[in-house]
């Protein structure tokens, strides 16, 4: 079986094409794999800031309770202020009635 020069080149052209195709498989291949390790950073990205975020509302609620507590003892603080106003402006008092009486 003789085969001829035209018969070479067709085959060669059908090689090529496979070819081709096997190259834009490869491509489409590595854009999927391209797609996947984009998709597990981002994913893991994701979890971070899940992470981040449940700390910070963490905090917010600890500040926020320190807050609660702060105000509390402002108002602690001011029943204090006027007791000690009241105390003192007493003591002026008996003070000045014990000087009367001598």
């Amino acid at each position: 079986m003789k085969i001829s020069i035209p018969q070479i080149l067709g085959s060669l052209s059908y090689v090529k094409e496979d070819l081709n195709i096997i190259n834009q498989q490869q491509d489409e291949g590595s854009q999927m794999e391209q797609t996947c390790n984009n998709s597990t950073a981002l994913f893991g990205q994701i979890t971070v800031y899940q992470q981040l975020r449940l700390q910070i509302l963490s905090q917010l609620s600890v500040l926020q309770e320190n807050i609660e507590k702060m105000q509390k003892m402002e108002q602690f603080v001011e029943f204090e202020e006027t007791n000690l106003d009241k105390l003192t402006r007493n003591n002026s008092r008996l003070i000045d009635s014990i000087r009367k009486q001598k």
